[in-house]
């Protein structure tokens, strides 16, 4: 997950949203299966990570990005607590978001990437062929993030699901 911790309270507010992504890797091919989107309050994330994990079963690897610090700690601890049956954890980032982006941007290049049919699928090429440049990249933290992870746990590219979330220590911020 990519986290953020403010709703939309009026027309005319734009605050980051909270994604989730889920990513499948099947003989060396990417699928982007679902990418759950909302600019929520922390309880109502809680209430979508939860349910979103309940949905997905518990063979869906979910992670996150530990935020640097002690508040990042803490929400780390809580995710864990709150995803108890779930395999999960969170991830110290390596590089800035761009640095972080290049991995799947190579494989979406290279033809690798391939996007499920959703609702949410107009906005999400928006974003990511918009990046660095628009003023929201969560879709793109998740997608790298999702990524990078499924590098890390399932190096050898055998058959996987996972969902990624990240940036949680504004989540309770």
């Amino acid at each position: 997950w990519d986290f953020a911790a403010t709703e939309r309270k009026q027309k005319g507010d734009d605050p980051d949203y909270t994604v989730g992504l889920r990513l499948k890797r099947h003989r060396g091919i990417y699928y982007i299966e679902d990418v759950q989107r909302v600019q929520a309050t922390p309880a109502e994330v809680d209430r979508l990570v939860k349910n979103t994990a309940l949905q997905d079963g518990a063979g869906v690897y979910i992670g996150w990005e530990i935020e640097p610090g002690s508040s990042g700690k803490k929400v780390n601890q809580q995710l864990v607590q709150m995803l108890a049956g779930y395999v999960c954890r969170g991830v110290h980032p390596a590089g800035d978001k761009l640095q972080r982006a290049k991995p799947a941007a190579a494989q979406a290049l290279a033809g690798n990437v391939k996007v499920v049919r959703g609702v949410w699928v107009g906005d999400f090429l928006s974003e990511v062929h918009g990046f660095p440049d628009l003023p929201h990249d969560d879709q793109v933290d998740a997608l790298s993030g999702a990524f990078n992870l499924l590098q890390e746990i399932e190096p050898g590219g055998a058959e996987s699901r996972i969902v990624s979330r990240s940036e949680l220590a504004t989540l309770f911020g």
